[in-house]
């Protein structure tokens, strides 16, 4: 037999084992390392975009509220500095521009003015006094009021009729004292404060006593008040049941109002 294993080449070299591949790829953390600084970077961006949009806006209104004082600077360099065409050109857009603030100024200070005037609440007030000497007095309603010794306020006084007229509707407190001369008729004197409306008359207020329980032997004093929504052109009157008794005393029988 032939020996076919017998040569004199070298034996064949084992098999190599490949080297094992990484499964992770030396490049990704480079990958996220750049992803990260983009996005910190796009942050950062948005942030400094944002503060400074705000501080040119604070800027802006700054400038805004400030415009007055710069309109009052350039018109004292118009006045200051040398006079050639084109400074008189823009000096006079300046003086334009003032005058137009100083009518809107003025416009806002009457509206103020006015605003002002009608939140402010209106003190209307009335005090009436009798006449000393008031005649021969006739019938039930007291007319002979003083208008020199008397107070009114934001409310007039039909002095033909003898009646307060409302001017300024509202809530008043509405009071009246009549003091009567005492006599030996024992029938009760009625006080009434009476309201007159488009002609409709009503009772607001009535007080009723008699004279001869009074301590006093000569006078006797009846007062009232109330406190009434009143509107305007509304007119108020007192009226007694024996005007003939009624004491004309300037400091004894009065009639008034305030609002309240």
């Amino acid at each position: 037999m032939i020996n076919t294993y017998n040569t004199t080449l070298p034996p064949p070299l084992p098999p190599r084992q490949m080297a094992r591949v990484s499964s992770g790829s030396p490049t990704r953390p480079v990958i996220w390392f750049l992803s990260a600084v983009i996005l910190v970077h796009m942050v950062v961006s948005v942030i400094m975009f944002m503060y400074l949009f705000r501080k040119v806006e604070e800027f802006q209104t700054l400038v805004s509220n400030h415009d007055d004082l710069i309109l009052l600077r350039r018109l004292h360099q118009c006045e200051a500095q040398t006079q050639d065409k084109s400074s008189l050109l823009d000096c006079a857009k300046v003086v334009s521009k003032f005058q137009s603030l100083l009518s809107k100024a003025s416009t806002m200070q009457e509206s103020l003015q006015a605003g002002l005037k009608g939140d402010r609440p209106t003190t209307a007030v009335a005090h009436l006094r009798v006449k000393k000497n008031p005649g021969s007095p006739t019938g039930n309603k007291i007319t002979q009021w003083s208008e020199d010794h008397s107070l009114l306020k934001n409310v007039d006084f039909d002095s033909f009729r003898s009646m307060i007229r409302i001017t300024t509707p509202g809530i008043y407190y509405i009071y009246s004292q009549v003091t009567f001369s005492k006599t030996q008729d024992k029938a009760p004197v009625v006080q009434n404060v009476m309201k007159e409306w488009k002609g409709q008359e009503s009772t607001l207020l009535t007080a009723s006593s008699s004279l001869s329980n009074s301590r006093d032997p000569s006078l006797y004093t009846i007062y009232q008040g109330g406190v009434f929504e009143l509107k305007k052109d509304e007119y108020l009157y007192v009226k007694v049941t024996n005007l003939s008794l009624v004491n004309f005393n300037e400091n004894s029988t009065m009639f008034g109002l305030f609002m309240v």
